[in-house]
């Protein structure tokens, strides 16, 4: 039977963050790029947006792995093993997307960073998002695929969010003297999803039930 501390070694040692890297390749690259072809910082604030999302689902689709029982007598509670994941794959996500983002500032012409803080508010609350939707997505149907799923599910919803004036309006506007509107926004969702993450993985550590399907063999077996 395995101690604790072997079970989170373990864990981390499991993390897919290989995953999280390839996207941050592909969105650091795009950055970086873009900031070498342009006059300002503003020219490529939508680019890091793009690299944010695109380590968001990444993120997600992470969770899947860390989470699964590392044999079948002993692993990490529910809800430790939720919170385990979420620090690994948060921690190493935006690590790997603030490294090009500030370096953008010093390749762009006029030599201005782009505003780090409030992107990084909204870097966070697509994290959060996912990880609840890779949770939710377990809770459902099982953890086989639940990332990958909660990842496209992700990238559909901002797809969704900049198919109207709206919602680009009230989620990705540019910098402005209002900004500050749509960082708190960001905030407001990031405690949300963060709170009904803390729910479900309250819930995970009391022992209730997940909503899944349940195969007629194995309730044959157990009879």
């Amino acid at each position: 039977m395995f101690d604790r501390p072997t079970l989170v070694a373990s864990h981390v040692r499991r993390a897919p963050l290989g995953t999280v890297l390839a996207a941050a390749a592909v969105g650091g690259c795009a950055v970086l790029i873009r900031a070498l072809t342009v006059d300002t910082s503003r020219d490529v604030l939508q680019f890091a947006r793009l690299s944010a999302v695109l380590i968001a689902a990444a993120a997600a689709a992470a969770m899947e792995n860390t989470s699964a029982p590392i044999t079948n007598t002993a692993s990490l509670p529910r809800s430790v093993s939720l919170w385990l994941s979420a620090a690994i794959t948060g921690l190493a996500a935006i690590v790997m997307w603030v490294g090009p983002v500030m370096l953008s500032g010093t390749l762009v012409g006029d030599g201005s960073g782009l505003p780090l803080g409030g992107l990084l508010i909204e870097f966070v609350a697509l994290l959060v998002v996912g990880w609840l939707l890779t949770e939710s997505v377990t809770r459902v149907r099982g953890p086989v695929a639940a990332g990958t799923a909660a990842g496209a599910l992700l990238l559909l919803g901002v797809i969704t969010t900049l198919m109207t004036p709206h919602t680009i309006e009230w989620l990705w506007r540019g910098p402005d003297p209002h900004w500050w509107r749509i960082h708190l926004r960001w905030a407001l969702i990031a405690v949300v999803a963060g709170a009904l993450l803390g729910l479900s993985a309250r819930d995970a550590a009391a022992g209730r039930p997940s909503i899944r399907r349940v195969h007629p063999a194995s309730v044959l077996e157990k009879l």
